[in-house]
């Protein structure tokens, strides 16, 4: 039969590199294959290099029927076999031909013995199929990539000395096709356990990160047990929550807690802070950008929403949200898909939305700064949680955790003790910086105390009810004039100074000027850069 040898290169590569299923392109080129060669079976094996392994990527043989690939341990008898001729030696041959009998069947035993250890068959068929391989012939043939070999095909057939040159010299001329294939699945192999080895990491940084930031609700049977009666009631469920609490109670940690006692708990949870996030950035930030979707995007970039596939995303302080991103994420809830910074092929994935803020949305909605549809999607389940001078009852559990948590941190040897009386005089203090603020006093009474017993620094018991009243009454605003009306840009400037002067210039804290003006901290710091505030008397704002 007249063989057209460009016509048997390009059909073994379709067949051959045409699917990433090993297995199922190899079979389908070893029924390509049979009107040009007396064939048995095709099977394609690796060496490592100490000839210590054969693994077995795939086979059409017909009496090993692996479903995936094998590796078998060798025994010095085959090591020695397998590095003669094709396999090792100074000399390697790129094909032989060997037939399966004398010393050679020596390997095929120690092999087919290995796979019968590993339940691949019985010990019955064991010796059937070492008896078959003793009346069988092979041909051998090296892969290589870039003068580098990564593995070995070997044909065989039934009979001896049945392979000719001319079949020899005929698959010699597929060594490349299946090289490519080979490496190419050799590949796509290592990408997959690279992945598997990312999604394992993945979960272990999950739960890392979940232990770090409190994976126990501290106070669920006390004072946060209607919270996490409600947390239970809705976890099981996709529905858009609301987590609604004053700064510093906690509620990503109730977020997290659902999370984890819900479907999605093995999925990612991502965590946002949407007040963190500048406006310009929000789009790309949360659902992504494509290459050359603006300057700097040198590649294509996955947001917050693609992270979160599978699991939970927890967009936290939500009123901070951009007037466009609010569009965008009311779009994603109503059809579950987004369009990238750039795109123009909508994304879809599968997450669960948990939002939180300590701002009040209908005002804000009253104000005009959020949208009233958005406010009606995420509001399908809100969930309150009460400050801490609401649940004092909660404040020697959490005092305790915190200790014990915070001396891990900080390598102490031993637990510190605390004095007596503290916890009296830490219940009676009224807490407006929430649980925030108690973790930050303990934090410092440990660094301070040490190995002393622990006593808290509380600040002054009877704070002034509203900071807003240190801010000085202009009589032009008790007694408005037309001429006193300014724009509002310049109404807002002003109203940012008196704050800056009343607080000497502070930002942050229950007394700074972000508390006097009921605004973040980040959102205050941006307002003055876009209102040309930089410095102000003494100071300078950072």
């Amino acid at each position: 039969m007249s063989i057209n040898k460009n016509e048997l290169y390009r059909g073994v590569t379709s067949k051959i590199c045409g699917n990433l299923d090993f297995k199922d392109a190899l079979c389908k080129t070893d029924e390509y294959l049979r009107p040009f060669f007396p064939l048995l079976g095709l099977t394609i094996i690796l060496i490592n290099d100490d000839f210590e392994t054969l693994e077995i990527i795939a086979t059409t043989f017909p009496d090993l029927n692996l479903k995936t690939s094998t590796v078998v341990p060798l025994t010095r008898s085959s090591r020695e076999i397998l590095k003669k001729g094709v396999f090792g030696g100074k000399k390697k041959s790129d094909i032989i031909r060997v037939n399966t009998h004398g010393s050679d069947s020596v390997l095929h035993e120690d092999v087919i013995s290995e796979l019968s250890k590993q339940d691949m068959f019985s010990t019955t068929h064991a010796k059937s199929v070492i008896k078959s391989l003793k009346r069988q012939s092979m041909i051998v043939l090296r892969l290589d990539i870039s003068n580098t070999t990564i593995g070995y095909l070997s044909m065989n057939a039934k009979g001896f000395d049945t392979y000719t040159n001319e079949h020899t010299q005929l698959l010699k001329t597929l060594a490349e096709p299946f090289a490519i294939a080979l490496s190419n699945y050799l590949s796509y192999r290592k990408i997959v356990q690279l992945k598997d080895n990312l999604a394992d990491n993945q979960k272990n940084l999950q739960k890392d990160l979940i232990r770090i930031s409190g994976d126990k609700v501290i106070g669920a049977d006390n004072g946060l047990k209607s919270v996490m009666e409600q947390a239970k009631m809705v976890a099981g469920i996709d529905s858009p929550i609301l987590i609604l609490g004053e700064t510093g109670v906690g509620k990503e940690v109730v977020a997290n807690a659902i999370h984890q006692i819900s479907d999605r708990r093995d999925g990612p949870m991502i965590s946002v802070n949407c007040g963190a996030i500048p406006e310009t950035l929000a789009d790309s930030e949360l659902f992504g950008h494509e290459k050359g979707a603006f300057t700097g995007a040198s590649n294509r970039k996955r947001g917050y929403f693609e992270r979160a596939e599978g699991g939970t995303i927890f967009l936290d302080e939500i009123g901070e949200l951009s007037p466009s991103s609010q569009v965008k994420l009311l779009r994603f809830i109503q059809t579950r898909t987004f369009d990238r910074v750039g795109g123009t092929q909508p994304v879809t994935v599968d997450i669960r939305i948990i939002a939180a803020t300590h701002r009040n949305l209908e005002n804000m909605i009253e104000e005009g700064s959020f949208r009233r549809d958005l406010w009606f999607r995420l509001n399908v389940f809100p969930i309150k949680i009460p400050p801490l001078r609401e649940r004092k009852i909660d404040i020697p559990a959490l005092v305790e955790y915190l200790i014990m948590r915070k001396s891990h941190e900080m390598n102490l040897k031993r637990k510190p003790t605390i004095t007596k009386g503290t916890i009296d005089s830490l219940s009676q203090y009224n807490w407006p910086g929430n649980v925030r603020e108690l973790q930050n006093i303990v934090e410092r009474a440990l660094i301070i105390c040490r190995d002393k017993p622990v006593s808290f620094d509380l600040p002054n018991q009877n704070p002034v009810e509203d900071p807003r009243e240190l801010l000085p009454i202009s009589g032009k605003f008790l007694n408005p004039r037309l001429e006193d009306i300014l724009p509002l840009n310049e109404t807002i400037k002003n109203a940012i100074e008196i704050a800056l002067k009343t607080t000497h210039g502070r930002i942050e804290g229950r007394f700074g000027a972000a508390t006097l003006l009921g605004l973040p901290p980040s959102t205050l710091k941006n307002k003055m850069k876009k209102l040309g505030i930089s410095r102000l008397g003494n100071f300078v704002i950072n």
